[in-house]
C-alpha cells in the first residue's frame, strides 16, 4: 500500500525534515518513505515549497503477527538556515 503526502512550507524560512514512527512494530518495521526505510528520509523544503513523499507499508508474507494496530507517522522540521 502507498499513500502520496505533500508537504508545504508555508513559513518565512527553509527547512529539514526527518520522521518519526511509533506505535506497534509493524509500523517501525515495514513503513517506507519514498520506498527508503523511514529512519532514512531527509528532506529540505525551502519557503514557499512544497515536497511529495510517497508512504508506503509492505508487510512479508511471513509476518504472523495479525490483528488491529495502530501507529503515528510524525514529520518533523527544523530551521535550515
Amino acid at each position: 500500500y502507498q499513500k502520496s503526502v505533500k508537504i508545504s512550507n508555508s513559513g518565512q524560512t527553509n527547512f529539514h525534515i526527518e520522521t518519526v514512527v511509533t506505535g506497534d512494530e509493524v509500523f517501525r518495521n515495514y513503513l517506507t518513505i519514498d520506498k527508503a526505510p523511514w529512519r532514512s528520509y531527509q528532506a529540505k523544503i525551502n519557503k514557499g515549497a512544497n515536497a511529495n513523499a510517497n508512504v508506503g507499508l509492505t508487510i512479508p508474507e511471513t509476518y504472523n503477527n495479525g490483528g488491529a494496530k495502530s501507529g503515528k507517522l510524525i514529520f518533523w522540521a527544523v530551521s535550515a538556515n
